[in-house]
Parts: structure tokens; C-alpha cells; sequence
């Protein structure tokens, strides 16, 4: 990913060497910047030069084919002559849109905490422009931030959802609906494992019983009891036929006239206006 980075012009770490360990794992070694990151800069300290910096080194990246996926300000570097943007680990080559436009949403997002919405928005117009800036609005969500940035953004008090209505203003275009994103969570994880041995569970049971099995159950079932049973589930629609007739306005029948379900006839032409009384 670094080469092609590299090859593409984007404003990627330097690539050192790679290789493979004992293990199989696979090495990589980038040079070491000895420089700040956005997130040990005030918003007075980071200077317009160094915003549209930013913008730069992610449309180079974009153009290079890649996208970062994993924009947070302890991943922007800032050099004297440019910005980097460093740990393409979760990095993704030839991205779709949507995953350009998640990229710019945690830049725009990133900068916003940095230096606040106003100046991050007019940084990010005065680099993309209105069209690429606009097709980041459904992606600003919490779901689309790393979880770092997420914390950022919440202990500088940066509202995602006012940040999307600004930028929506800003571009004069319509928030819309948000792009449906769902992250792996602790939660879903525990989801899926309950799910899997409760399915396990179940199937290891059900193997033991077979058609066998079955007809030897019946066999010594008690048949008044099951005629009993079936006699009393007939009378839930009873009940399902009383409280339909309390709720409904109009007239309701339980004879043959009426369906399993019970309808209701009512009658759809206007009620007769009574007569006056006579004077």
C-alpha cells in the first residue's frame, strides 16, 4: 500500500524496508517523523497553509487510489513543507466513493476539532469544493469516525450532528438520509457468539429426536386430553371476537357469515340524516 502511495504521489510515510518474521508476520519499517501531529497542535498554533495542507495530502491519496479509512489527528502529521498522513493499516486500494467520501467526513471532522467547524468548513471549500464536500454530509456520522476520533470530538464538545447541518448549509445541498453503517462492537460480538451456541444447542437436540421418536410420544398420549386441548384452543377466538367487537364502531358477526379472523361488516354508505321535529 505504501508503494503505491508512493508511486501515486501521495503524502505517505517513507517506506524503510519490509519483510517477513520467524512467524510468518509480515514486517514493515517507515521512517520516523520528528514533527507534530494535529492532536499536539492549539487552534491557534495550526495556520490555513497547514488546513488546506491536510486537503491535499487526502485528495493525493485519493488520487493514488487509495483510501485511509482511519482518519484521526494523531494520524495527520504535520511537516514544515507538508502533511502526512501516516498508518495505512486499515487502508484500502481502488475505494468507491462512499468510501472517499467516509475519508473526507473524519477529515472534515478531524480539522473541526482542531480549530473548530466555521474554519475546518472553510478550509475544507476552499480545497475540495462544494461537490465533494456536500457528498461527505450522509457520511457524518459517529459510525464512520474511528473510535478515536469519536472521543475526540466528544471532549471538545464537536456536535456530529450540527457539524452535518453546517456543512449542509454551507454547500447548499439537503442532509438527506445518512448512509446506514454499523461497526463491530463488543456487543454485536457477543450477539453472534450466544447466537452460535444457542443454534448449536438447539440442532445438538433436535438430532436426537426422529420420526421414531415422534410416534412413540403419540402412542402413549392420552387422547381425551388432546381432543381436550384442541376444544380449548378453538376458544382464544372467543376472546379475540370480544375484544375486536369493544374496539370496533361498527356491527361484528360470529357466525358463518364472518371469517376465521372475525371481520367486522360496516356499512359504507352515509347515515340517514334524521327528520326535523315537528313544529
Amino acid at each position: 500500500m505504501l508503494l503505491e502511495g508512493e508511486r501515486g504521489g501521495a503524502s505517505v510515510p517513507d517506506l524503510i524496508g519490509w519483510g517477513r518474521g520467524d512467524s510468518g508476520d509480515a514486517l514493515v519499517v517507515t521512517a520516523r517523523f520528528d514533527a507534530p501531529r494535529l492532536q499536539d497542535l492549539g487552534n491557534e498554533e495550526v495556520t490555513e497553509r497547514q488546513l488546506a495542507q491536510c486537503w491535499e495530502a487526502l485528495t493525493r491519496l485519493h488520487e493514488a487510489g487509495i483510501a485511509h479509512r482511519a482518519i484521526d489527528r494523531l494520524r495527520i502529521v504535520v511537516l514544515d513543507e507538508r502533511v502526512v498522513l501516516d498508518d495505512l493499516s486499515s487502508a484500502l486500494n481502488t475505494p468507491d466513493e462512499i468510501t472517499q467520501a467516509s475519508d473526507v467526513a473524519q477529515m472534515l471532522v478531524a480539522t473541526a476539532v482542531a480549530v473548530g467547524a466555521d474554519r475546518a468548513i472553510q478550509a475544507a471549500l476552499g480545497s475540495v469544493g462544494d461537490e465533494r464536500l456536500a457528498s461527505a454530509v450522509p457520511l457524518l456520522q459517529r459510525a464512520a469516525l474511528p473510535a478515536s476520533l469519536q472521543r475526540d470530538a466528544k471532549d471538545e464538545g464537536v456536535k456530529i450532528k450540527d457539524l452535518r447541518a453546517a456543512v449542509a448549509e454551507a454547500t447548499e445541498s439537503d442532509e438527506g438520509e445518512l448512509v446506514q453503517l454499523a461497526r463491530v462492537t463488543t456487543r454485536n460480538l457477543v450477539m453472534v457468539v450466544l447466537t452460535v451456541v444457542a443454534a448449536n444447542a438447539l440442532i445438538s437436540a433436535l438430532a436426537d429426536i426422529g420420526f421414531d421418536t415422534i410416534v412413540d410420544e403419540l402412542s402413549n398420549a392420552s387422547w381425551e386430553w388432546v381432543l381436550a386441548a384442541l376444544i380449548l384452543a378453538q376458544l382464544t377466538n372467543i376472546g379475540e371476537y370480544v375484544a375486536l367487537r369493544g374496539w370496533s364502531t361498527a356491527r361484528c358477526h360470529s357466525g358463518r357469515r364472518s371469517s376465521s379472523a372475525m371481520r367486522c361488516r360496516s356499512s359504507r354508505s352515509p347515515s340517514r340524516p334524521r327528520p326535523a321535529p315537528s313544529q
